[in-house]
């Protein structure tokens, strides 16, 4: 699950909500400097943006690359949160605007195609 920081379609609060619904764990290798709860966890910047990833509370974290680490079912997959900063546009779009977005995207779902057990890995 992509997370982006800013974004004015889906709330903090929602995106938090719905991470810790689906028993999502984040990605450990951002730079966080704070804990988020049900809402912003940083002050925003002049332009109104927030200036620093945060750990998402309720969220176990884990090591990236990430493959595998969740089961349900009897089966496993991969459940990640990966939170994005944004400088200029809306966190909506990082999958589309974020410089790493469309990589990360593309390398997740390539990663399904080639695997084996047509496993998903979250890549740095």
């Amino acid at each position: 699950m992509s997370f982006g920081r800013d974004d004015h379609y889906s709330t903090e609060e929602t995106m938090m909500a719905f991470a810790r619904s689906m028993c999502l764990q984040q990605a450990a290798d951002e730079q966080t400097t704070c804990d988020c709860h049900d809402g912003a966890c940083d002050e925003a910047t002049g332009e109104g943006l927030h200036s620093s990833l945060c750990l998402v509370s309720g969220l176990g974290t884990v090591a990236v690359p990430v493959r595998a680490n969740a089961r349900s079912g009897g089966r496993s997959h991969t459940a990640v949160l990966k939170m994005y900063l944004t400088d200029s546009y809306d966190g909506h779009f990082v999958l589309f605007e974020h410089t790493s977005g469309p990589a990360d995207y593309s390398g997740f779902f390539g990663s399904a195609r080639i695997d084996q057990e047509g496993m998903a890995t979250l890549f740095e």
